[in-house]
């Protein structure tokens, strides 16, 4: 009995990946990806296989870029503007031992991009959103202030501690500790940027006057430019700014409790009258990293 006629497509297969020295797809290897990879077909993994490494090192970084830019509830590349109703800057236990310091916007009330924010925006990191002071909250003194470095009649951009309408209506709070577990808690303020002359405080008025808890034209000292915070509640502050621009205002939060002090830090936004927001550096390397995907993606084809 002669042999058993050859397949002249496995004998073409065998000779172009003899040229290009590329390995055969085989089905030992196809299954073994598809079984790595269980959402995607024989015939995909097949094709996968056959990439060069370049190729192949492109499409796992295109997929692992597009979960994280375009799964909802993961981190996402879109900067959200808040221009109205509540939220806190708030603290929270994340896990045993992680203190998470962050944004906790009103569902239904935070306007967020023009819109109500929704359950999947209500917490974000301080990097994910910037606070909108719009010109609206232009307020001016009949005497100079001294923690704001203002002069008589300059013009101050202030959130206020009341709901006051299309005008961000921003607490501090650690509402989400449980005073069972912690003693104190608060914030720190230790370090800010912004234009040039500008200047930020944050304070609350009292019976005998203004209560200053942070300012930064004398100086950033977290010792002193501290607020402290009732473990459990939230309370509603006044927040100045004395000129238009963009200000980033670095906040450290702690809790504390019987086995010691937790912390986090992050950097909240403030872009005060028509300025544009720009993103901040971490939320700029998202969108470029997203970026390259989809350009190592083309690239690829």
């Amino acid at each position: 009995m002669g042999s058993p006629p050859r397949d002249k497509r496995r004998d073409k297969s065998s000779e172009y990946h003899k040229k290009t020295k590329m390995p055969l797809a085989n089905d030992m290897h196809v299954d073994t990806i598809a079984r790595i990879i269980p959402v995607i077909s024989k015939r995909t993994a097949r094709g996968f296989y056959r990439m060069n490494w370049f190729t192949k090192a492109a499409s796992i970084s295109t997929a692992i870029l597009g979960f994280f830019c375009v799964t909802p509830g993961r981190l996402s590349a879109e900067i959200f503007e808040y221009t109205s109703g509540h939220a806190d800057i708030g603290l929270a236990l994340e896990a045993p031992g992680q203190l998470f310091l962050h944004y906790h916007f009103g569902v239904g009330s935070a306007i967020l991009n023009g819109v109500p924010a929704t359950a999947e925006q209500e917490e974000l990191l301080p990097s994910q959103a910037f606070v909108r002071v719009s010109d609206a909250t232009i307020e001016t003194f009949p005497v100079p202030v001294d923690f704001l470095g203002t002069n008589a009649g300059e013009p101050v951009w202030i959130l206020p501690p009341t709901n006051t309408l299309n005008v961000p209506f921003l607490g501090m709070a650690s509402e989400e500790l449980d005073p069972m577990q912690f003693t104190s808690a608060g914030f720190r303020l230790t370090g800010m940027s912004g234009p040039e002359g500008g200047n930020f405080a944050l304070w609350q008025n009292g019976m005998f006057g203004p209560n200053v808890f942070m300012r930064s034209n004398d100086g950033i000292n977290p010792d002193i430019d501290f607020l402290p915070s009732v473990v459990g509640g939230h309370d509603h502050y006044s927040f100045g700014f004395t000129k238009p621009g963009i200000y980033d205002i670095d906040l450290l939060g702690f809790a504390t409790s019987s086995g010691g002090t937790l912390t986090d830090s992050g950097t909240f936004r403030f872009v005060v009258g028509s300025a544009t927001a720009i993103p901040e550096p971490n939320s700029i390397a998202l969108l470029i990293a997203c970026g390259f995907g989809v350009v190592a993606r083309r690239r690829a084809r």
